[in-house]
């Protein structure tokens, strides 16, 4: 649709951001909208303007006004109402089932209806489902701490007895590589379930240091937090 297709080609033709400069380097979001709630004679008046516009059927400009609030002042539970007000208004008239959704949903979470974390545990457990072992452990590369794992060296390789899929993961230099198959120089080899494996939970140590995997696993950042689309 030309919603979504026109994007694509400008940022195509044009450039990764709208090729005014003035947006390279924009201001900080919250640092902005304060300021600018601040021009406009604080938080009430704003709101009051965006309570008018949504009332005259502009509920852009509504839901625009209603942002500023929302991120100069977070716990602003009537700014929050106003703009998702705004975006019902908005998705309510969209017939393209994507930006309605966005709409719809943005709304249900400005009211607080949406539970973010839940929403994308339920996503990773969906994923999760479909992934081999070997993707499981290289998804842990992008979960490593770095800081925390420092100079740590070690091997361990994992056998996974639902599959019978081998993998060895080698940390070095604080990073993961992820290999096919058990290297002979591992510090460790363990055995685990499928599920133990997604949860990174526990294993058994057939060879070698049994301390291994639980110290490899603890240098990961495994807690999922979920993050609000339309309160930033």
């Amino acid at each position: 649709t030309p919603i979504t297709t026109v994007p694509e080609f400008f940022t195509g033709w044009v450039s990764w951001f709208n090729g005014d400069a003035t947006e390279l380097f924009p201001s900080d979001p919250k640092s902005k909208a304060t300021r600018f709630v601040d021009m406009m004679d604080g938080g009430e008046t704003v709101l009051d303007a965006a309570k008018a516009a949504h009332q005259d059927g502009d509920h852009q400009f509504a839901a625009e006004l209603a942002q500023l609030v929302v991120r100069a002042e977070p716990d602003n539970g009537d700014a929050k109402l106003v703009k998702a007000a705004a975006l019902r208004a908005l998705g309510y008239q969209q017939l393209n089932p994507i930006v309605r959704s966005w709409y719809l949903t943005g709304a249900l979470e400005l009211e607080g209806s949406l539970d973010p974390d839940a929403i994308l545990a339920a996503m990773l457990a969906m994923l999760a489902a479909e992934r081999s072992a070997k993707d499981i452990v290289a998804a842990w590369r992008y979960q490593l701490d770095a800081d925390a794992a420092g100079q740590t060296r070690l091997t361990v390789g994992i056998q996974v007895i639902d599959s019978a899929e081998e993998v060895t993961v080698r940390l070095r230099n604080s990073i993961l590589l992820v290999e096919d198959g058990i290297a002979a120089d591992a510090d460790a080899v363990v055995e685990v379930t499928a599920e133990q494996l997604a949860d990174a939970s526990s294993a058994s140590t057939i060879s070698g240091d049994s301390a291994a995997f639980g110290k490899l696993v603890g240098f990961l950042d495994r807690q999922i937090v979920g993050f609000s689309m339309h309160q930033r």
